[in-house]
């Protein structure tokens, strides 16, 4: 992809440092040589060692990252105006590692750069080439995407191109609308490699400091409107990360509780809005707490209500982010 503050490890001759003769690799943001680094370790070393380093230190039954797959690192438009951050790929460790395994002999004679560049594009445009698995003319179901572009429904000018009427029970309308959630925002991972079971201990969160300094380096490369934080955890991760860089993450707001979500009464949506500072410049963001919970699995309805809800009080707490 040319033409872009974003284009990872382009070939550049004139780069400062080259000998005559040779291509540099030149990476524009720490996102870009985090990939090229763990890439390139994938394509000689048939393993990635930041992927195998945190699973081992994390050291926990439950806990297994792919550290021999394709990591996950985003999807979409790094440039969009909206941004979710998810705590890390979701499908199993040995289903990822099976995935590259099956066609890691295709790239035996690719260079780093060429897979590295095939590798942003394939990672902007998954959202209109995420094929069903089961019949490869039709795009994939699939319910926690939707479930994304469910609670971001209601957030006014996010960029986000959705089918003007939402029906969920619509198969076909929830594909397309899918397809524009995935295509039309930034979708970072705290995380990038996968894992159905991940656990994090409180002695266990300072290890993701450096992935936040990537998070943040990302996040505020481009001109953000909204900044969400797609889970809990994130609370207790900021919270550590400020013990080491005071006053990144302004916390100081209480959780807002929505009424119930379900007639039971037993489901209350929660957020958080905060501000983060990073180089100088602030962005206000929101925690979505209640977004992972399994009691808004598949009820699109209800996951609309929230982000509602979330949206207001971003809204109402939010001078910042124009």
């Amino acid at each position: 992809m040319s033409d872009s503050s974003h284009a990872f490890c382009i070939y550049n001759p004139n780069f400062s440092g080259a000998e005559e003769g040779t291509d540099a690799i030149m990476c524009a943001h720490l996102l870009d040589a985090k990939i090229c680094k763990d890439l390139g370790e994938l394509l000689d070393n048939g393993e990635i060692s930041a992927a195998m380093e945190l699973g081992m230190a994390l050291c926990t039954s439950v806990t297994k990252l792919s550290s021999k797959g394709l990591p996950g690192y985003f999807c979409g438009d790094r440039k969009a105006k909206t941004v979710v951050v998810n705590l890390n790929p979701g499908i199993s460790a040995e289903k990822c590692d099976n995935l590259w395994a099956q066609v890691k002999d295709r790239h035996v004679n690719t260079s780093t750069d060429d897979f590295v560049k095939d590798f942003l594009v394939g990672r902007r445009d998954f959202g209109i080439n995420d094929i069903d698995p089961d019949d490869s003319s039709k795009l994939r179901y699939d319910e926690f995407d939707i479930k994304q572009a469910a609670f971001l429904s209601s957030w006014k000018n996010s960029g986000i191109n959705l089918p003007s009427v939402l029906d969920w029970s619509n198969r076909s309308v929830c594909i397309e609308a899918k397809t524009r959630v995935l295509s039309d925002k930034l979708q970072l991972e705290l995380i990038p490699y996968a894992s159905s079971k991940f656990s994090i201990g409180r002695k266990h969160i300072h290890l993701f400091h450096p992935y936040i300094d990537i998070l943040l380096d990302e996040i505020f490369s481009e001109e953000r409107r909204y900044i969400i934080f797609a889970s809990a955890i994130f609370e207790k991760i900021f919270e550590d990360y400020n013990r080491v860089y005071p006053n990144t993450f302004d916390l100081s707001e209480p959780v807002a509780i929505s009424d119930p979500l379900k007639r039971d009464g037993k489901l209350r949506g929660r957020c958080k809005v905060i501000s983060i500072t990073y180089k100088g410049k602030t962005y206000k963001a929101l925690i979505a707490h209640t977004f992972a919970s399994q009691g808004l699995c598949r009820a699109f309805t209800l996951m609309q209500k929230y982000g509602e809800f979330c949206y207001e009080q971003f809204i109402n707490n939010n001078n910042t982010n124009k």
